[in-house]
């Protein structure tokens, strides 16, 4: 089991952050995978009774669970849980205590085949999928197949011969032949966050191509569109800039030919005036909310969740829109019973939202830490702004479209390099509360996020006069946010503080790489030994001991011509330093 780093600073809540959520076989329980936040793993699934509208139970597993799959016998729930080296298996019937099944670290998804005759594993650790012939507790050998940079979520079609999975690094989704392990990869050029197989057809929910592609009719967006084809290499559509350029999108798929039929994007999508009017055709503006994060299969279609609006919205096979319904803050994983009843897991409310889908009703049942409700404090407030659409200008963008868990555990959660067009390179954000600045290699500190959040919310958007004088833009600003955080939150806040309070957020919490080995371990003790050593002298720049005040230790550079090393190291190993070549040492 991993051990975090760190806790938050004193006096904050402790939140459960609910995520996914699996139906009973008969449909009368919910179970949630209790999540929890890197510095304070959750390590328990809730049993929700839903008629009651009750927690009945709670199940341990490994620490910060964030997949749940029922075996379609429904006599088993899997729970992969990134910190632990194993996926927990739990007897639903109540005959057997949970057992676990050995894994590495970071499992993000599961998905059964529909005769539960094996399991997939999405493993973001090793950049693939584990194939387990699954017979219960005595399961056989896993098989992997690579597939690439940080897999997400994983879904199976109905047909069993086929498993789609989401590679959040590469902006692609990789369709895998489960006979015979062959891969083809498509690209979506943006983040997808989760895949839906409804048979012949598949939905991605994914961002828009985002800032940095080429304008349509131009002679770059012409040699992407040869060779990606025009529906897959949608060129940029706006003027914007930045995170104001950010979409919300679900892409229809061809599972037989893997290729984009058709893009919806968001029904705001024309609403800055840094978007040119009628550079969207109408018809492809059918997406209600913001940051399409979790998918479910209905008998009609499917719904989704809209992380940063708060609501759920329901779509036909053909992806023509339904309707829309409130829910909690950042609502996540779904599930749909066959009574017609939506569950919803809102991570930060810490509750379930129950929606009956024939009258749009809504119940709400705690299942994490609800007293105090969030948001209780300043850095609370902070990450609801992070995680919330209802700031930015348009209703469409957030800070975690680009960074949806806020998380750099493990390997980065960064969207990465992706395809020539696709350019959403995303910083990890690493170290937060340990560091100032607040960015390891940069120049912010905790109050230095005007620049981020002016892209989402432009001034020149508020300015009811076309002459877009900034001023009167920036004051029109503040007294939006004002009336939006009292309407939302019951206290007016404006835009300069709210940038403080989004600092406080990123920053409450360290966000250290978990450590893999305890503390007492002989690889430690012999690793303390090298590090102190003089032949190695790391400890004669960086020496073993608590930091104090604002401590800095001269750095050791000799990558470019004129570069020294420090003089205080040993004479022999500066030489070395001195020999060697560009870019070997840094």
């Amino acid at each position: 089991i991993l051990c975090p780093v760190g806790a938050p600073s004193a006096g904050q809540p402790t939140r459960l952050n609910p995520t996914a959520v699996a139906l009973s076989a008969d449909g009368a329980l919910a179970y949630v995978a209790l999540t929890g936040s890197e510095a304070q793993p959750g390590r328990h699934v809730a049993v929700v009774e839903l008629a009651a509208g009750r927690v009945v139970g709670r199940v341990e597993v490994g620490p910060r669970p964030v997949g749940l799959a029922l075996h379609p016998s429904g006599s088993w729930l899997v729970v992969a849980s990134s910190y632990a080296r194993f996926l927990t298996l739990v007897d639903t019937t109540g005959g057997a205590a949970p057992t676990r099944i050995p894994l590495g670290f970071y499992a993000e998804d599961l998905a059964f085949t529909p005769d539960g005759a094996t399991l997939l594993v999405a493993d973001r650790q090793h950049d693939g999928l584990w194939l387990l012939p699954f017979t219960g507790p005595e399961s056989g050998e896993p098989r992997f197949v690579p597939l690439g940079n940080n897999p997400s979520q994983v879904d199976v079609c109905p047909d069993g011969r086929v498993a789609l999975v989401t590679l959040m690094g590469e902006g692609r989704v990789a369709k895998v032949d489960l006979q015979t392990s062959a891969v083809a990869w498509l690209d979506v050029f943006a983040p997808p966050n989760d895949v839906l197989c409804l048979g012949a057809t598949a939905v991605v929910a994914t961002l828009g191509p985002g800032s940095g592609h080429p304008a349509r009719g131009t002679p770059e967006c012409e040699s992407l569109q040869a060779r990606f084809g025009a529906e897959n290499m949608l060129c940029d559509d706006t003027a914007a800039l930045r995170f104001g350029d950010i979409q919300n999108e679900l892409a229809l798929v061809d599972v037989s030919t893997w290729q984009i039929t058709q893009r919806y994007t968001s029904d705001t999508a024309e609403q800055s005036r840094l978007d040119p009017v009628g550079a969207t055709p109408p018809e492809r503006m059918r997406v209600g909310g913001a940051f399409p994060r979790r998918l479910a299969p209905a008998a009609d279609g499917l719904w989704v969740t809209y992380a940063a609006s708060g609501q759920v919205q329901h779509f036909d096979r053909d992806l023509s829109p339904g309707p829309v319904f409130e829910v909690g803050f950042a609502p996540d994983g779904l599930a749909l019973s066959a009574a017609g009843t939506l569950v919803v897991a809102n991570r930060l409310s810490e509750d379930l939202s129950l929606v009956e889908v024939a009258t749009g009703g809504e119940r709400r049942v705690p299942v994490g830490n609800t007293d105090p409700p969030f948001p209780a404090t300043d850095e609370e407030v902070g990450e609801l702004f992070f995680f919330s659409a209802w700031f930015s200008s348009d209703g469409d963008g957030s800070c975690g479209h680009c960074h949806p868990d806020a998380t750099s555990d493990g390997k980065g959660w960064s969207v990465a390099t992706v395809p020539l067009g696709a350019t959403r390179q995303v910083p990890v954000t690493r170290n937060l509360g340990a560091t100032l600045p607040l960015l390891l290699e940069g120049t912010q500190d905790q109050n230095g996020f005007n620049l981020e959040m002016e892209d989402l919310s432009p001034r020149l958007d508020y300015d009811p006069d076309p002459s877009q004088d900034y001023e009167r833009g920036r004051a029109a600003r503040d007294a939006a946010f004002r009336s939006i955080s009292q309407a939302r939150l019951g206290r007016a806040i404006g835009f300069d503080e709210m940038v403080v309070l989004v600092g406080r957020f990123l920053v409450h919490e360290p966000r250290l790489l978990p450590n893999p080995h305890a503390p007492d371990a002989p690889e430690a003790a012999r690793g303390r030994q090298l590090y102190e050593s003089a032949d190695v002298a790391c400890a004669a720049c960086h020496p073993v001991g608590p930091f104090t005040g604002n401590q800095v230790f001269a750095e050791v550079i000799a990558t470019r011509s004129g570069d020294e090393p420090n003089t205080s190291i040993p004479e022999s190993i500066a030489l070395d330093f001195r020999r060697a070549r560009r870019g070997v040492f840094d």
